[in-house]
């Protein structure tokens, strides 16, 4: 089962995610945590939704090839993190202008704690509970060559 835990989050995210729950919770924000780190085979069967299996497509990361699946070593190490707004005590859709007005405030939040934020990307792969540490901020993965 994925983790919710910040601890299985690489060092850096940990700050920013630390910082952006802080920030939440002072606007008076409710949220869950839904995942950091996720196995390589849990983000298969992710990627295999919409696919080989039933369903909508849910991400377009292989496993081994999303943030979430980092690791340092033998220890998990997520550079990424799901989350969702509660929005009357549910989660939040992004069906109307509410649920959008609270989508972006959570973006903007996330930003401004130095991560980028799923809900900024091209409409094809936006991902709006995906939160993460930028691209030139993620350690090197010992495997990408760096």
């Amino acid at each position: 089962m994925s983790s919710r835990k910040i601890q299985d989050c690489s060092v850096p995210l940990q700050a920013c995610l630390m910082e952006f729950e802080l920030q939440l919770h002072g606007k008076g924000l409710a949220f869950v945590r839904a995942c950091t780190f996720r196995s390589y085979g849990e983000q298969e069967m992710l990627w295999a939704k919409g696919r080989t299996v039933p369903g909508r497509i849910l991400t377009y990361a292989k496993g081994g090839q999303s943030p979430h699946n980092d690791m340092e070593g033998d220890k998990p190490a997520a550079n990424a993190a799901d989350y969702y707004p509660l929005l009357h005590g549910k989660l939040c859709d992004d069906k109307t202008p509410e649920e959008l007005a609270l989508w972006e405030q959570f973006g903007q939040i996330a930003r401004a704690c130095g991560l980028e934020w799923g809900g900024d990307w091209t409409a094809r792969k936006r991902d709006k509970p995906h939160f993460q540490l930028p691209k030139g901020k993620r350690p090197c993965k010992q495997s990408s060559g760096c």
